[in-house]
């Protein structure tokens, strides 16, 4: 009795009379739809390592229906028919240890000729042991293999998944004929960097922007005719475009080396011809003389 009363006591009788329904523990409010239904039975099947394997966009879905119909142990054999319940002559789990090798590193066009290659040989093992059992056709297990052949080809070079640099990708992609697709590469731009003339100085500018609004900044660093280093500068300049901070850090280059007493200076920036407008040059250089102007305080205290 005392475990009775502790199970029911929780519960609370309605005042109110009303009629009993039945109610979902898996839900809060208690109402079961399809779609609880469907979750709570899914739950309850495990999935295998292999449940996601069969499909894929470069295999067609015929041969990928075969698979899954054989590792769900549903295609109509003569076992199956005559027992649902009776295991293939080869099992699952032997089929499982097949499927281990797609977790190895493979890059993706060898994944896909991989995945394609298991579809393709065992939809041809499914269609030739029909033409032998329904037609009494008899295929050579050479002509087998040209066709299995064939089929991963073609597959591996329809496939749009690149390839990297794996040499046991390489091998395997070259054994099927299969041609490589590479990664996109970046644009690589060669730079060289050359000194100045003798007795010049010449400074190497660089602007950035991050952000929105954006927050921008300059830099340089000055060296001679022999590479050594003179001098490095870096400014924040707040606001502004990436433009505007390459021109800002000419102006900062031409005025430190007016400062140092360097006459012969070369400026050198990786800004493009096309932005190389006199507007940014003189917006650039009104906002510098805007700046250096001084305040009705600074004027008031000079004079």
């Amino acid at each position: 009795m005392p475990d009775l009363l502790q199970t029911i006591s929780p519960f609370s009788i309605p005042v109110m009379d009303c009629e009993d329904t039945f109610a979902w523990k898996s839900v809060e409010n208690g109402t079961l739809t399809i779609k609880h239904a469907y979750s709570f039975i899914t739950n309850l099947v495990p999935q295998g390592e292999w449940s996601q394997f069969p499909w894929d966009i470069d295999t067609g879905p015929a041969h990928s229906m075969i698979v899954w119909r054989l590792l769900h142990n549903r295609l109509p054999t003569d076992d199956n028919l005559a027992v649902c319940n009776l295991q293939l002559p080869f099992t699952i789990n032997k089929l499982e240890d097949c499927i281990k090798i797609l977790k190895d590193s493979w890059n993706p066009q060898a994944l896909a000729m991989i995945k394609a290659s298991f579809a393709h040989t065992i939809s041809q093992i499914w269609q030739t042991r029909n033409l032998l059992r329904f037609e009494n056709k008899s295929i050579h297990w050479k002509s087998c293999i040209s066709t299995i052949t064939a089929r991963v080809k073609l597959t591996g070079n329809l496939t749009t998944k690149k390839a990297n640099d794996s040499m046991t990708c390489f091998a395997m992609l070259k054994a099927f004929g299969i041609e490589i697709h590479p990664r996109r590469q970046l644009r690589y731009t060669e730079i060289l960097w050359c000194p100045p003339p003798i007795g010049w100085v010449k400074c190497n500018i660089d602007g950035v922007a991050s952000g929105s609004p954006m927050l921008t900044a300059c830099g340089g660093i000055f060296r001679d005719d022999k590479a050594d280093h003179l001098f490095s500068f870096s400014a924040f300049l707040s606001g502004g475009t990436p433009v505007f901070s390459e021109f800002m850090a000419a102006i900062l280059a031409i005025e430190k080396a007016k400062e140092l007493n360097w006459n012969k200076l070369w400026i050198e920036t990786d800004l493009p011809p096309t932005c190389l407008q006199r507007k940014y040059y003189i917006a650039a250089a009104k906002d510098r003389t805007l700046d250096q102007q001084p305040t009705p305080a600074q004027s008031a205290s000079a004079n």
